[in-house]
């Protein structure tokens, strides 16, 4: 018996603008993403989200924990791959302390609740304080200017030559 063509709506998690999306799929592969027209937040999307669907069915794509062993890389089991991951990260931890492990959090994790709330989870209890974001490693210069502003009066309204050594 052949499955029916079966449309689901939900939403892309590539990036914050959350697009809406329309997804086609048959026997239980996708055939067709669109843009959900009628999705109030945002009504087209890009190409990542159009071309996003050929990753779940690609040949080369990692379905379970990989370890790397010389130069290859070996497939090994999730209890595996979480005891040999949790001894390394205790290691580091317990010669370098809790900062010595941090995080850098863009594109999709931000756009997933649940990913972004147990990364949080997790950084809170090694009790690590290295945590980064776009903002924080591209957007310092715009802080420590402010900041540089609110210390020296009238810092922001004289005019900043800059020139360039050549």
């Amino acid at each position: 018996m052949t499955e029916a063509t079966q449309t689901t709506y939900t939403h892309c998690m590539l990036c914050v603008a959350s697009c809406g999306l329309k997804v086609t799929s048959k026997e239980n592969k996708i055939t067709k993403v669109e843009p959900d027209k009628d999705n109030f937040f945002w009504r087209d999307f890009c190409i990542k989200a159009a071309e996003c669907h050929h990753l779940v069915d690609h040949p080369l794509r990692i379905k379970a924990p990989m370890k790397r062993v010389g130069d290859k890389y070996v497939e090994v089991s999730y209890q595996q791959m979480l005891t040999e991951l949790s001894a390394q990260l205790n290691d580091i931890i317990d010669q370098y302390g809790p900062d010595a492990v941090g995080s850098y959090v863009g594109n999709p994790t931000t756009s997933n609740t649940s990913t972004y709330a147990f990364l949080n989870l997790f950084l809170d209890a090694i009790q690590t304080k290295s945590r980064y974001f776009v903002g924080s490693l591209d957007k310092m210069h715009c802080i420590l200017y402010r900041s540089t502003c609110i210390t020296i009066p009238g810092l922001c309204c004289k005019r900043m030559s800059i020139t360039a050594n050549t």
